[in-house]
């Protein structure tokens, strides 16, 4: 059974440890099978690059933006289907 993925967005992370426990919730939706992380075969995987998730029930893909400190805090958005 799929579980729909009731994702809201957020537009700015309100601090850095915010950011780290929704990276860790996200991480855990992935283990549970609810959603997928969409991988560029050529990027490389490291914790400050922008990350993609695919929700399974809907195929909707979300972008994790990482935060840089100062200037952006980060952010989780829906990416437009085009």
């Amino acid at each position: 059974m799929k579980l729909e993925c009731h994702w809201e967005e957020i537009h700015s992370f309100s601090s850095p440890g915010e950011h780290k426990r929704f990276v860790k919730w996200i991480e855990n939706q992935v283990h549970q099978g609810n959603c997928e992380e969409i991988f560029d075969k050529d990027e490389a995987r490291d914790q400050w690059r922008d990350r993609y998730f695919k929700c399974k029930s809907t195929d909707q893909v979300w972008k994790l933006a990482c935060p840089d400190p100062g200037y952006f805090s980060g952010s989780w958005l829906p990416v437009e289907s085009q």
